[in-house]
């Protein structure tokens, strides 16, 4: 059951990304708003009470913003993303922060990683009971939490792959602001 939620989760995000064609570069800007539009089309299936956990749907929000893809933390995104370690430089916004290592055969491209990440976030509050008041008390909840977070108005997204130290990873760090 879990594994059937984690890959129709991972179809839920990967809808609409046939836009990008895998392992072909683009600018960090486009990088960074395909992640974002990604994390939209999440936040409007919670705000909609279309996520179930097994415990059932989440409530719905009637007042969770839309992202918009900001500079500013573009640049928060990749400092923290800069040499693949988090540095966690976020003045004030939270981040959420995934790392992959890779192996040559893995032959992962930047798509891939960046699904990956979004899966991971979100695939905590599957298995978890909120209260009625939708507080949480699992830190491993933090990353959903940043994401969802329904003042949340401006977001940016970096990905970095970085071959030294060995092993290779891929990193995706995104920061929010907590408006």
């Amino acid at each position: 059951m879990f594994l059937l939620t984690l890959v129709l989760l991972l179809h839920l995000l990967a809808e609409g990304s046939s836009q990008y064609v895998p392992n072909v570069p683009i600018s960090e800007k486009e990088q960074s708003e395909y992640i974002v539009n990604l994390i939209n089309e999440m936040r409007a299936k919670v705000a909609n009470g279309d996520i179930s956990t097994s415990y059932g749907p989440l409530p719905s929000s009637l007042h969770m913003f839309q992202l918009e893809s900001s500079n500013d933390m573009i640049i928060l995104a990749q400092l923290n993303a800069y040499e693949c370690v988090n540095f966690n430089y976020t003045s004030g916004a939270s981040i959420n922060f995934y790392s992959l290592y890779e192996t040559p055969s893995d032959n992962l491209n930047n798509i891939t990683v960046i699904n990956l990440a979004l899966a991971n976030w979100m695939e905590v509050i599957l298995n978890t009971n909120f209260d009625s008041q939708l507080t949480y008390t699992n830190q491993g909840l933090q990353e959903f939490a940043n994401m969802m977070y329904y003042k949340s108005t401006k977001a940016g997204c970096a990905y970095q792959e970085c071959n030294q130290p060995a092993p290779a990873v891929a990193v995706v760090a995104c920061v929010f602001n907590s408006a």
